[in-house]
């Protein structure tokens, strides 16, 4: 074998590592797009429900996106969300005022878009 062959199969092995690595990563250690760990959304729930309203949102692309967005809002008193990542919408349930504009900055503030629906 010549030295050209070897360098050559050295790095075809080193470019397939390369690219194999990262995926094998995700797949072991249950890691998002964004490369954060997968976590349960801790639901909140309000005492009294006075209403709901629906946010479309963009942007969203993993579940670890649906669930920083639900954090958001649930963080924002009197408001409690559902994240839905495939038709890329939340639900949230308020008490007291809906505090839509809130929400919105929250979700914003993430680098998402978010508009009434």
């Amino acid at each position: 074998m010549k030295p050209a062959d070897i360098i050559a199969i050295v790095i075809v092995i080193t470019v397939i590592a390369a690219i194999i690595y990262p995926v094998l990563r995700k797949l072991k250690k249950r890691e998002t797009c964004c490369g954060t760990v997968k976590e349960k959304t801790p639901h909140k729930r309000l005492k009294h429900i006075d209403g709901r309203y629906t946010l479309a949102i963009e942007g969203m692309r993993c579940s670890n996106c649906s669930r920083q967005v639900a954090n958001a809002i649930n963080s924002i008193d009197g408001l409690s969300a559902k994240v839905n990542l495939a038709k890329g919408e939340a639900l949230i349930s308020y008490e007291g005022s809906p505090h839509k504009e809130e929400a919105i900055k929250a979700i914003q503030d993430l680098d998402f878009v978010a508009s009434p629906k």
